[in-house]
């Protein structure tokens, strides 16, 4: 997984689910002089952000507290990600007959 590290601009997250658009992007910016990192899915991307901001900054104990902050970060998404779910299945169920 490459690094994080800042480019002269910074560091930035493309997220598209659209192959062309995220290469279109990652070639501008990279010109641009920013640190790029492509991702298709939002939700794997959601998932990398907290690691990317304090992995890349923890050392001993602050390393092990990054990772349970990433673990805990992953349960919330999962967990939304299962109301969302449900939520529309209901209203399928309830729209369908």
């Amino acid at each position: 997984m490459p690094s994080m590290r800042q480019g002269r601009q910074g560091a930035v997250l493309v997220v598209d689910d659209e192959e062309i658009m995220r290469e279109i992007l990652e070639t501008l910016l990279t010109r641009e002089g920013y640190e790029v990192r492509v991702g298709k899915v939002p939700f794997a991307a959601m998932v990398q952000i907290p690691v990317d901001v304090f992995l890349e900054q923890a050392e001993g104990v602050d390393l092990a507290g990054a990772l349970l902050l990433q673990v805990a970060w992953a349960v919330v998404l999962l967990g939304l990600a299962r109301t969302v779910l449900a939520a529309a299945l209901r209203r399928v169920v309830i729209q369908g007959g």
